[in-house]
């Protein structure tokens, strides 16, 4: 089957969207599937270790912040426009596959550019703020966009219930719509490669925050969370690694820098390999993303890297949490009790222990090799 995927996002960039079409893309290639990916020419670095399948770029995207969030937003010329729809027809692709397609504009001017008979999925992967001027406005927005594009599409996929729920559908009996989660990768080390895990752990505690640098994520939350274990009397030293970037790393600095925390370490540069092994080598994944979460992919990152997680329990997040362990989301910006968790885990490990492989099974379910076969029916009805 010939593919071709549509990414609205910088692959430069980490997201969600962004490795979801990657590692499927991957999946459907290692499957015999010829894939294409058409995306925005990225603005930085690309990390060529992930294989990307062959690509087309269009022109680079701009990215602006709204919401707490940030997106990408890109409306093609009528010359780019006519030269992606040359390479599109030379190229003949059994289907096309949008990726959250109202992401403004590209995606909307090529569904229309494109011949009725060519066959359209779309994942839609996102769910709007439940909170301020996005749950009001954006939570109406969504349904009604929906409703455009639905009669539009031959397929639809949803990663979650709850992000369905906010597109305002509450079950699957349409034919063409299913409810199909985002995959996880298996890990780039493991106990063979790195066998020294266990020994680092009994001399320092380590968090580890992955994300987005932006309200939204929480991540100045676990930052004045971890500020305050270091303050409690904790039988061993700590450290919290932030892995990320966004437009609050001036003030995430700021905040090291007044309150002296020299325990943290900031990396914003790090590739998928580097990832893994901060992933296998740390004591806690803390994810305290506040809202719109439809899923929680970084929470299965780090089950399948035999990683404790905890975090807010957000309606994205609790998909997964409700199976994994409901007392380990509390309250969203509730920082006294990420607080009393986030200590609890330090000062009794053992206490979360059986967590360990519970993560790890759970995180099986969810493997891009089986993932991809739901998928691939999708593309076959």
């Amino acid at each position: 089957m010939k593919i071709l995927q549509i990414c609205p996002y910088d692959i430069s960039v980490p997201g969600g969207v962004q490795t979801h079409v990657l590692e499927l893309s991957k999946a459907l290639s290692a499957k015999g599937h010829e894939v294409h990916v058409c995306t925005p020419q990225p603005r930085g670095e690309v990390d060529r270790s992930n294989l990307w399948p062959d690509v087309y770029y269009i022109p680079p995207s701009k990215r602006y912040g709204i919401w707490g969030t940030s997106i990408d937003i890109l409306k093609l010329s009528k010359t780019s426009l006519e030269k992606l729809m040359t390479w599109i027809i030379d190229f003949q692709p059994d289907l096309v596959h949008f990726h959250t397609i109202w992401n403004p504009f590209f995606q909307h001017q090529l569904l229309h550019a494109l011949p009725a008979s060519m066959k359209k999925v779309a994942t839609f992967h996102d769910t709007p703020p439940d909170r301020g001027p996005g749950s009001w406005l954006g939570a109406p927005l969504m349904k009604l966009a929906t409703r455009y594009y639905f009669p539009r599409l031959n397929q639809i996929i949803s990663v979650s219930a709850t992000q369905a729920k906010a597109m305002g559908i509450t079950n699957s009996q349409n034919c063409s719509f299913r409810i199909i989660p985002n995959g996880v990768t298996d890990p780039k080390v493991s106990r063979e490669t790195q066998p020294d895990k266990l020994e680092s752990k009994n001399s320092r505690f380590t968090f580890l925050f992955i994300g987005r640098f932006e309200g939204r994520k929480g991540v100045l939350d676990v930052l004045e969370a971890f500020r305050r274990c270091r303050e409690a009397k904790i039988p061993k030293s700590i450290r919290l690694q932030l892995v990320g970037d966004g437009p609050l790393l001036a003030e995430i600095k700021t905040y090291i820098s007044r309150y002296d925390l020299r325990e943290v370490e900031l990396m914003t540069k790090v590739d998928n390999a580097e990832k893994s092994r901060l992933l296998y080598e740390a004591d806690l994944l803390v994810a305290p993303s506040k809202y719109g979460e439809s899923f929680g992919i970084v929470l299965l990152e780090a089950m399948i890297h035999r990683l404790k997680v905890m975090g807010y329990g957000n309606a994205g997040y609790l998909t997964i949490g409700k199976r994994y362990d409901e007392q380990s989301f509390v309250q969203p910006s509730n920082l006294v009790e990420l607080t009393e968790l986030m200590m609890q885990h330090v000062f009794e490990p053992e206490r979360f222990d059986y967590l360990i492989q519970k993560g790890y099974e759970l995180a099986q379910e969810y493997r891009w090799e089986k993932v991809s076969e739901k998928i691939l029916e999708v593309y076959q009805s």
